[in-house]
């Protein structure tokens, strides 16, 4: 290169020496009072052919707020137990004392009930009971005449029918209960005995055990 070439470019850097020296003293002085990393702008063909992602952002944890908010939440949920458990014994209340007016209203009833029953006696005064007349005393022409009329006074009668047996025609479950009171077989005992045991009947019950002779007899 001759010497008039490298005389002028040597003049050349120099001077731009010259003018980018201070611009770029201004730049580090300004980067040294603004910390602030240089933004570069990405031309327009860059900006078309890359896309620029920001990382997610972390957020830190907060304990108080955190612990605040599940406070809140048990004093929520206490504050519903207790408005429940307060409405469990209003019920509970309530249904106590429904149930003790439910028995004096009935106690009451009984007592107005037995009031008025005591009024109705007192009125009504003391029960009047039937006199009836004792049975007149048969006698053994009587009996002959029923037995006549019931066996031809015959002890060892005996009639199917009922079954019947004797001169009175006693059934077994007549002669074995009281007031007869007698045990085996009617037609077992004499005439006399078996009258003993019909006088002792009809004392008792009257004519009724024989109703068909005693009618026609006229003993009843």
């Amino acid at each position: 290169m001759p010497t008039s070439s490298r005389l002028r470019v040597t003049l050349t850097v120099t001077t731009a020496l010259l003018v980018v020296a201070p611009a770029v003293a201004a730049i580090q002085v300004a980067r040294a009072e603004d910390p602030t990393p240089l933004q570069v702008t990405a031309t327009a063909e860059e900006s078309s052919t890359s896309t620029v992602v920001d990382p997610p952002r972390y957020v830190a944890p907060q304990p108080g707020r955190q612990a605040s908010v599940i406070d809140r939440q048990a004093v929520i949920a206490e504050q519903e137990a207790a408005a429940r458990a307060q409405a469990e014994a209003e019920a509970l209340a309530a249904f106590t004392e429904a149930r003790d007016r439910v028995a004096a209203v009935a106690e009451f009833a009984q007592a107005l009930a037995a009031d008025a029953a005591a009024d109705e006696a007192a009125a009504a005064g003391p029960p009047v009971v039937a006199w009836t007349a004792p049975p007149p005393s048969a006698t053994d022409d009587q009996f002959d005449r029923l037995a006549d009329c019931e066996s031809g006074r015959n002890p060892d009668a005996y009639n199917p029918s009922g079954p019947y047996y004797g001169a009175f025609q006693f059934s077994m479950g007549t002669w074995t209960s009281p007031p007869v009171s007698m045990t085996g077989d009617p037609r077992d005992y004499s005439y006399e005995e078996q009258k003993a045991a019909a006088r002792r009947l009809q004392a008792e019950r009257g004519w009724a055990p024989w109703p068909s002779c005693a009618r026609q007899l006229g003993y009843m």
